[in-house]
């Protein structure tokens, strides 16, 4: 049993909320991030924008437009492994569940130890496969072993029931111009979808014009993701994937778009209560969460969504977390957004660089329920939706 010790008090950036009463969540106790944020535990989803990092701009302002991307397949790996938990995700280019570690009959090898893949399913000792190979070679990939694994880690009660998945939904989106997963590499992704979950859950995007980025409306967004060409800032991704989700009549109330006057409802958070005790989560202290005006009320049961940022921390969270067009949808439609931040702390070049682990440099467990990253968020979920007396 591990025990965290909580403070009774936690402020969201100035804005001083009580906590309720500790709630135990899977042998921790967790002390909800606030009293009256009460989400509905029936309405969670997840999404983020793909992996790895582009720390070349192509303008002159390098320092503000540093493109940088997240290991998406950690959005999929916790659709995959807490299904019961999440009713849908968003899956802006990303990799499928388990194929960052799998090896493919045609994968090359290389010698083992390697820092970027340290983890390989099915490969002979001593030898591992090549990083990314699912984003760049996606010719000598498929879905149906992925999904023979996720069957195999259901029976052993290391993921959810693949039976609450195929009750869930799927957005997934690629752009024309991609160039950091190619053609083919989400299309994978969509099969394993299609094979796990009921006709016409999964909807897939690939006919937008644009480079590898969260595609939205934002003139900012837009700008700072170097998005041009016929498309540009035609699209909006925070949008569609929460109606996909979530279904038109939830966004009923439409969207904001007074971004910056939005900015005051977005609050930091202490992260540290809600990590496991495993050493190598490597999250940040503090996150960021938006709370619109109308789930601050006791009992509003909001619905709760989780968006991940990119690798690059230091460049991509604050864009994300202010520009990438879900608060706007959130504040006028009863959603709660949540923004896990990673820290710019681990072994490998990609951990410093703040990128959450879609390739098993965490744990060889990092796509069980187990992992550590998981298992934080899941604890971040349960504080915001379990019920706990007088709440």
């Amino acid at each position: 049993l591990t025990m965290f010790a909580f403070p009774k008090l936690l402020v969201l950036g100035g804005l001083s909320l009580s906590c309720a009463e500790d709630v135990d969540v899977q042998g921790q106790t967790v002390t909800p991030i606030a009293l009256g944020l009460r989400a509905d535990s029936q309405a969670v989803s997840v999404s983020g924008i793909s992996s790895g990092a582009d720390s070349e701009s192509h303008s002159p302002n390098v320092q503000t437009r540093a493109l940088t991307h997240l290991w998406l397949s950690v959005a999929v790996q916790l659709q995959v492994a807490l299904s019961r938990t999440f009713m849908g995700v968003g899956v802006f280019a990303g990799q499928a569940y388990h194929c960052a570690v799998y090896r493919f009959p045609m994968d090359p090898l290389q010698k083992a130890p390697v820092a970027s893949v340290p983890y390989c399913d099915g490969c002979p000792k001593g030898e591992t496969i090549t990083y990314d190979h699912c984003k760049r070679t996606p010719n000598i990939t498929s879905a149906q072993p992925l999904v023979a694994r996720a069957e195999s880690a259901a029976a052993a009660n290391m993921i959810d029931d693949l039976k609450t998945l195929s009750t869930r939904r799927a957005f997934l989106y690629r752009g024309k111009s991609d160039t950091t997963y190619k053609k083919g590499s989400v299309n994978v992704t969509a099969d394993f979808f299609r094979l796990l979950m009921e006709p016409g859950a999964v909807y897939f995007e690939e006919a937008i014009d644009s480079p590898h980025l969260v595609p939205g409306i934002d003139p900012y967004l837009c700008w700072w993701e170097e998005w041009g060409g016929p498309d540009n800032c035609t699209y909006d991704g925070a949008g569609k994937a929460l109606e996909w989700i979530y279904g038109s009549d939830v966004l009923v109330g439409g969207r904001d778009n007074n971004t910056e006057a939005l900015f005051s409802l977005l609050k930091p958070f202490n992260q540290r209560p809600y990590l496991p005790s495993h050493p190598s989560s490597y999250l940040a202290d503090e996150g960021r969460i938006f709370v619109p005006p109308t789930c601050i009320a006791k009992g509003s049961n909001c619905k709760l969504h989780i968006f991940l940022h990119g690798c690059g921390v230091s460049y991509s969270y604050d864009v994300f977390t202010k520009y990438s067009g879900f608060n706007e949808w959130a504040v006028r439609n009863k959603i709660i957004i949540l923004y896990p931040k990673m820290s710019t702390s681990g072994p490998t070049s990609q951990l410093k660089s703040g990128c959450f682990d879609g390739y098993g440099q965490t744990s060889d467990t990092y796509d069980q329920r187990s992992a550590p990253q998981i298992l934080a968020i899941k604890n971040m979920v349960d504080a915001l939706t379990l019920s706990t007396s007088g709440a």
